[in-house]
């Protein structure tokens, strides 16, 4: 009776590890060089303007998506964009998911686009109906006088057809590690957006 009882013990153990579900988690060297935590901002100056614009992490989020038999776990960062004069806002969404880091949403468009892998690689691919493409790796790049070290060039685009005018846009992220987006040229025609942000200053909370 004893032996009975251990070996269903054994085999009840067995059955629960078959069923656990598993998961897909965040890269290590992409959460070291991109999660950021709450309290992390970055100061930008658009460069055709002159309008300085802050932006600063306020909330974060963890969920899973069932990949297959697996859940895919994406970690969320929320950053707000603000004006000198806070008469306007945008929220932007942030998210690491496995080896990638992407945009969730930002300026009204709803669309999970993934900017790069990490450790990055040239080319890309399709996500939905957006186009992202790593076109250029810098050894180092300047902004505002500041020498960056190994700065990823994305471009994340859509033409409109066949979607509506307004889903049109065509930017261009530069990007690298502990730091964040350096420098973005944003063209959405529909919405009257042209900018070129660049990093005047920022603090990272990890």
């Amino acid at each position: 009776m004893k032996y009975l009882l251990i070996t269903c013990i054994v085999a009840l153990i067995a059955l629960q590890a078959c069923t656990k579900v598993k998961h897909l988690g965040i890269n290590s060297d992409l959460a070291a060089a991109f999660d950021f935590n709450k309290g992390s901002y970055w100061i930008y100056k658009d460069s055709l303007t002159g309008q300085i614009d802050s932006f600063y992490e306020f909330r974060r989020d963890y969920f899973s998506l069932t990949h297959g038999d697996y859940l895919n776990d994406h970690e969320t960062m929320y950053v707000l964009q603000s004006n000198a004069a806070h008469t306007d806002s945008i929220e932007w969404h942030f998210y690491l998911a496995q080896d990638i880091y992407g945009i969730a949403w930002y300026n009204k468009f709803g669309e999970f686009s993934p900017l790069f892998q990490y450790p990055y690689k040239l080319g890309g691919g399709k996500a939905s109906y957006a186009i992202n493409i790593v076109t250029n790796i810098y050894p180092s790049y300047t902004v505002n006088n500041q020498i960056f070290s190994n700065v990823v060039l994305v471009n994340d685009s859509i033409n409109n057809t066949p979607y509506p005018i307004d889903s049109y846009w065509n930017d261009w992220f530069y990007i690298t590690a502990n730091v964040g987006i350096i420098k973005m040229r944003l063209f959405h025609p529909y919405y009257s957006i042209n900018r070129v942000w660049e990093l005047q200053s920022w603090h990272i909370v990890k």
